[in-house]
């Protein structure tokens, strides 16, 4: 037997339905996230460094994600940015030397010092608290399915993104160009074109740039002289920041689970929680990949404070990259539930809105399928496809951060809370979107496999009354 959960808003759908504000927001939040630990590598010695910092300790948290703080915020770079090195092996290095993967677990698991609970679990996955409890749903069937679940929902989900942010002075935006030159050929004409690829980086001086290249291209006849002109032109940009994010997540699988089980969960049996605190290779990270952004525009409010442009512009910037990483790692991608059906003033269906907009790179050429979550009997939580959305190209939402009402104006916007998607009828809100290729046969092989196991349970357990 498989559990709609939606099903349960059917019997408001007579004669019409809509939430109100406060239950959309409930609805919201009443949905699985992954988890990310986000640190943060500065420079010291770079400009602005100090105005970063402050930044960084101002951003709001992405709100598609948990927030799995293990008190890291900020890790120490080479005095001086260079955004060739990758970072990659030091960073691996420096989460096993400091057993990060194990204060990811540790986290989960409210550990104390004397033992664990699975509090935190429950609240996050939507279990039962009592059922969910390790002590007691190691015993039974339905126990042991949960917290396989909860491992394969929640814990393995369960992510380190670190972000590499430096400022971009003019001599290396420059630089960026000149590199870009050298790549694809040294006429005039080429070198314009790339210049103008790379420059767009910059928002509006990216169109100043080109007007100059179109204007002077005959003029100019090497890239050198035109790099120079491009220099001067730069110098009248705003902030510009370089943000290089590596993506981690945390090893869990059912050997795992079962060694933390057994062998470290407890309330208080010291023997365990020395041998939880004394094991260094049971818990690891895995690395998924990276990502570098600059700032989509430079930023120059004229009435904003200079740390309000830095946060603005680092806030922006970081959004950018966690939008890429989940199009570029299928595993990062996050499920958000539509918050609402929509009718017009004329109290005509036209759709459904979902809290998801500019910020996570929604577009009119976006596409979402529709997933409806279900639990088999001993409660292993399941996604099947009920349909497909794509936004209304005049209702995309511009949630960015901090959006000033002169960049609405510009992008032909107006005030909306919410994006509006069409497409398949009869969806309930609290149904997920999800933005990619669902795997449906994997989603099929879960089921029969939980089938397959629930019923050897059953078998195991039966056999065990009879010997009784």
């Amino acid at each position: 037997m498989k559990v709609r959960l939606s099903l349960l808003l059917l019997t408001l759908l007579y004669g019409g339905f809509q939430l109100s504000a406060e239950e959309s927001n409930q609805l919201n939040e009443k949905y699985r996230r992954s988890s990310i630990a986000m640190f943060t590598i500065v420079h010291p010695a770079d400009s602005f460094s100090t105005e970063i910092r402050q930044a960084v300790q101002s951003m709001p948290f992405p709100d598609k994600y948990d927030n799995h703080d293990i008190g890291i915020q900020f890790l120490e770079g080479t005095p001086h940015a260079d955004r060739k090195v990758d970072l990659s092996n030091e960073i691996i290095e420096y989460l096993r030397q400091n057993q990060i993967a194990k204060e990811l677990v540790a986290k989960w698991f409210c550990f104390n010092g004397n033992g664990f609970d699975t509090k935190l679990i429950a609240e996050r996955g939507l279990y039962d608290a009592t059922v969910l409890d390790a002590q007691n749903a190691m015993n039974t069937t339905r126990g042991q399915a949960m917290l396989a679940d909860a491992g394969e929902e929640l814990i393995g989900k369960t992510f380190i993104l670190i972000n590499d942010i430096s400022y971009v002075d003019h001599k290396e935006r420059a630089e960026i160009v000149s590199e870009t030159s050298r790549a694809v050929g040294e006429t005039a004409q080429v070198v314009g074109d790339a210049a103008n690829e790379v420059l767009g980086l910059f928002g509006d001086l990216g169109s100043s740039v080109g007007g100059l290249l179109s204007a002077t291209g005959g003029l100019v006849n090497t890239a050198a002289g035109m790099l120079g002109d491009i220099t001067d032109m730069l110098n009248i940009s705003g902030f510009v920041v370089r943000i290089n994010s590596y993506l981690f997540q945390l090893e869990w699988n059912d050997s795992i689970a079962n060694t933390f089980y057994n062998n470290y969960y407890t309330i208080n049996e010291p023997e365990k929680i020395s041998a939880f605190l004394a094991d260094t290779t049971t818990f690891q990270m895995k690395y998924i990949g990276k990502y570098e952004q600059y700032t989509d525009k430079g930023t120059m409010y004229s009435q904003k404070s200079q740390s309000e442009q830095m946060l603005v512009t680092c806030t922006r910037t970081l959004d950018k990259n966690i939008v890429n990483l989940q199009k570029k790692y299928p595993v990062f991608q996050v499920k958000t539930p539509i918050c609402e059906i929509a009718y017009n003033d004329k109290d005509k269906f036209i759709g459904y809105r979902a809290y998801i907009g500019t910020k996570e790179g929604i577009t009119p050429k976006s596409k979402f399928v529709v997933l409806e979550k279900q639990v088999s009997e001993d409660g292993q939580t399941f996604y099947k496809q009920v349909g497909t959305l794509k936004p209304d190209k005049n209702e995309i939402w511009d949630n960015r951060y901090m959006v000033s009402e002169e960049e609405l104006k510009n992008n032909g916007g107006r005030p909306l809370t919410a994006t509006l998607l069409k497409g398949t009828k009869n969806l309930m809100p609290g149904m997920l979107l999800f933005e990619g290729k669902f795997d449906a046969k994997q989603e099929k092989a879960k089921i029969a496999q939980a089938k397959k196991e629930a019923k050897a349970a059953k078998k195991k357990e039966k056999e065990k009354e009879q010997k009784k």
